[in-house]
C-alpha cells in the first residue's frame, strides 16, 4: 500500500513537468499577450491588499470625525473614498480586459496548437493507424485541446493572483494575530484535498470511457451519415443500431450518475467542514475586538479580509486543484506529440529512372498486435523497368506487400532494398516522390475535378495540360466533359457538389496516378469498378503510360497478366510461383487453376 502511495505522489509530481511545457507552448505562440496577462495578473492579486488598506483608514477617518460638524468632507475622507473606489474599479476593469485579452489569445494560438496534432498526425507511420490505442490516444489529445489546455492556462494565471492576494493578506492578517491564517489554511487546505480526489476520479472514469465513447460516436455516424444510409435502409439495421447506442449510452451515463453521486456527498463534507472553519475565526475575530485590541477601521477591514483570504484561498487550491487535474490531459497532448515519427532523414533518391531496381530479403512481416504473420522470408527481386502483376487469393497480403515497397510499413523482420540502399536507412519522403499508385480503396476527395486529378502531383495544380492528358489516358476526359462546370465541378454531395458513380470516381483515381512523375507505378485492383469497354480501355492505355517505368499491377480479372513481364502469385504466406503467363498454365499450379476457373464463366 504504501508503494503504491508513494508512486501515486511521484507521478503526481512529475506531472507539473508538463506545466513548464505548456508555458513555453504559450510564449512560442503569443508572447505579447503571455507578459501582458502575466503583468495583469500581478496587478490584479495586488488589488485586493490596496481595497482593504483603503477600508480602514476610511473607516478610522469616518469615526475619528465622530458628532463634528464640517462645511465639507474632509480632504482626508476624500482621498480614501477615491483609493477604495479606484481599487473596486480596477478591480472590475481588470477582470472584463483580462478576460477579454485571454479570449483574444484563446482564438489565436487555438489554430496552432490544433496544426501541431494535424502535422504530428501527418508525420506518423501507417502502422501506427493499424493500433486501436492510437485512436484512443488521439481523442484524448484532442479532447485535451478543446475543453482543456485554455481552461487550465485561465486558472493557472488567476492561481497566480490568488497567490499573490493570499501573501500579501497573511502578512496583513498574521500582524494582528497569526492563529487566524493558520485556522483558514488548515480548513481550506481539507477542502482542496476533496477536489484533487474528485478530479482524479473524473479523470480515471473518462480515461476508461475512451474507447466506449469512439464506439458510442461510430453507431451515430452510423445512424446520420450518408455512406452507411442505404444498407441500414436495405436490412433494417435502424433499430438494431439504435439498440447498440442506447444500450452504450446507457452504461456511460450509469457510470457517470455513480460519480456524480460521490461528488455531491464528498463535497456536502467539504463544505459544512468549510463553514465549521469561518466560524471558528469570525468567533476569534470577535472576541480580539472585545478586548480592545482592534480599531473600528481595523475591525472591518480585517473582517473583509478574512472573508477576501478564505475566499481566494480556497479559490487558489480550487484552481490548483483543475490545473492538477487538467495536467492529465496537457500529458495525453504533449506525450501524443512525442510520439515516434516516421524517418525523415537519411540518404536521399536522385531523380531519374531506377538502374538497380527494388529487393526484399528474407522479409516477414506482421501488423501490430497480429502474431499471425502475413509474410515470412520472403525473397523477391523486381527488375528496373519491369511490369508485374500480383495474384493471389483475398487476404494473401498483394495490398499489404505494396505498402510495404513504398515504405508505409516496416518489415517484421528482414529489409527492402531500393537501388541497393535499405530502405528504413533513407529519407522515406525521397522514395515516395518517384511512386505513384491508385489504391483499392482510394480516397474521393470533396475538391473540383482538377483538384482530385492534381493532387497527385501538387506541383501541376495549375498546369491544365497535364490534367488534361492523365484524365484522357484514364478514361475520365469524356465523362469530365458533360459535368456542368468540366474540369471545375467541385464533387461530392456533403458540400452540395456533383457525386460520381464509383466508376466515374475510379477513372478520376485512376488519373491522380497517372499525372504523376514517377518511376514505380502501383495499380491496386484499377479496373474494380469499371465497365467491359471501360476496362479495354484501361488496358490498352496501361501500355503506354507504363512505358520506361517499373510497374506493379494487382488485379483479380486475370486478363491484365498477359501484358507483365512477370506474375507473382502469393499463398499462405509466401510466394507461391512466379514467371509468365505461359510458364505458370505450363507449371499448372495455383495460378492455372484461378485462370481456368475464371475462363470457365467466359467459355
Amino acid at each position: 500500500m504504501s508503494h503504491s502511495n508513494d508512486k501515486g505522489w511521484k507521478n503526481s509530481w512529475k506531472r507539473w513537468h508538463y506545466l513548464l511545457k505548456l508555458f513555453k507552448l504559450l510564449i512560442s505562440t503569443a508572447p505579447k499577450e503571455v507578459i501582458f496577462i502575466m503583468f495583469m495578473t500581478i496587478l490584479m492579486g495586488m488589488i485586493p491588499l490596496l481595497s482593504i488598506y483603503a477600508l480602514q483608514h476610511l473607516v478610522n477617518a469616518i469615526t475619528e470625525l465622530g458628532g463634528r460638524t464640517s462645511s465639507g468632507v474632509p480632504p482626508e475622507i476624500s482621498f480614501w473614498v477615491a483609493l477604495f473606489i479606484l481599487a473596486l474599479i480596477l478591480q472590475f476593469a481588470g477582470n472584463i480586459f483580462g478576460s477579454m485579452v485571454r479570449d483574444h489569445m484563446q482564438e489565436r494560438i487555438k489554430v496552432d496548437i490544433q496544426g501541431f496534432i494535424i502535422e504530428k498526425t501527418h508525420h506518423l507511420s501507417l502502422a501506427q493507424f493499424e493500433n486501436p490505442e492510437f485512436y484512443d490516444q488521439l481523442q484524448r489529445a484532442n479532447k485535451g485541446l478543446e475543453s482543456r489546455l485554455f481552461s487550465t492556462m485561465a486558472f493557472i494565471f488567476r492561481s497566480i493572483s490568488d497567490f499573490i492576494t493570499l501573501v500579501s493578506l497573511l502578512l496583513y492578517l498574521g500582524f494582528i494575530h497569526w492563529g487566524i491564517p493558520l485556522i483558514l489554511l488548515i480548513g481550506s487546505t481539507i477542502f482542496s484535498l476533496v477536489q484533487v480526489r474528485l478530479f482524479t476520479e473524473q479523470y480515471i472514469l473518462e480515461r476508461k470511457q475512451t474507447t466506449d465513447m469512439r464506439k458510442l460516436h461510430y453507431f451515430e455516424r452510423l445512424l446520420t451519415a450518408r455512406e452507411a444510409a442505404r444498407e441500414i435502409r436495405l436490412f433494417g439495421l435502424g433499430d438494431h443500431i439504435r439498440r447498440k447506442w442506447k444500450t452504450l449510452n446507457e452504461k456511460l451515463i450509469t457510470d457517470r450518475i455513480q460519480l456524480a453521486r460521490r461528488e455531491s456527498r464528498l463535497e456536502l463534507i467539504s463544505s459544512n467542514g468549510n463553514t465549521i472553519t469561518f466560524t471558528i475565526v469570525l468567533t476569534g475575530v470577535v472576541y480580539i475586538a472585545t478586548v480592545g485590541l482592534l480599531s473600528v477601521g481595523q475591525y472591518a477591514a480585517f473582517i473583509q479580509a478574512v472573508i477576501q483570504f478564505q475566499e481566494k484561498l480556497t479559490n487558489f487550491f480550487w484552481s490548483m486543484a483543475l490545473v492538477h487535474n487538467d495536467l492529465r490531459y496537457m500529458k495525453d497532448f504533449f506525450d501524443y506529440l512525442e510520439l515516434p515519427e516516421e524517418q525523415n532523414q537519411g540518404v536521399s533518391f536522385t531523380a531519374g529512372q531506377l538502374t538497380k531496381g527494388i529487393e526484399c530479403k528474407e522479409m516477414s512481416f506482421a501488423y501490430p498486435g497480429v502474431q499471425e504473420p502475413i509474410f515470412q522470408n520472403i525473397d523477391l527481386h523486381i527488375k528496373p523497368g519491369e511490369r508485374i502483376a500480383l495474384v493471389g487469393n483475398n487476404g494473401s497480403g498483394k495490398t499489404t506487400l505494396i505498402k510495404l515497397l513504398l515504405g508505409l510499413y516496416k518489415p517484421t523482420n528482414g529489409k527492402i532494398s531500393v537501388e541497393g540502399m535499405d530502405l528504413e536507412e533513407t529519407d522515406i519522403a525521397s522514395w515516395r516522390k518517384k511512386c505513384t499508385a491508385i489504391f483499392q480503396d482510394f480516397h474521393k476527395y470533396h475538391m473540383t475535378v482538377k483538384d482530385n486529378i492534381a493532387i497527385g502531383q501538387v506541383g501541376k495544380m495549375d498546369n491544365d495540360k497535364e490534367i488534361t492528358r492523365a484524365a484522357i489516358a484514364s478514361g475520365a476526359d469524356e465523362m469530365i466533359k458533360e459535368l456542368p462546370k468540366g474540369y471545375e465541378t467541385f464533387l461530392g454531395k456533403e458540400f452540395d457538389g456533383q457525386e460520381l458513380s464509383q466508376g466515374q470516381w475510379q477513372k478520376v483515381a485512376i488519373a491522380r496516378a497517372y499525372i504523376r512523375d514517377a518511376e514505380l507505378l502501383i495499380l491496386d485492383e484499377p479496373t474494380a469498378s469499371l465497365d467491359p469497354q471501360a476496362e479495354v480501355e484501361v488496358y490498352k492505355q496501361f501500355k503506354e503510360i507504363a512505358q520506361d517505368k517499373t510497374t506493379i499491377f494487382i488485379s483479380h480479372r486475370l486478363g491484365i497478366c498477359k501484358l507483365v513481364d512477370r506474375i507473382i502469385v502469393l499463398h499462405n504466406g509466401g510466394i507461391a510461383e512466379q514467371g509468365t503467363h505461359e510458364q505458370l498454365m505450363q507449371a499448372n499450379g495455383h495460378y492455372a487453376h484461378m485462370y481456368r476457373l475464371q475462363a470457365q464463366w467466359y467459355a
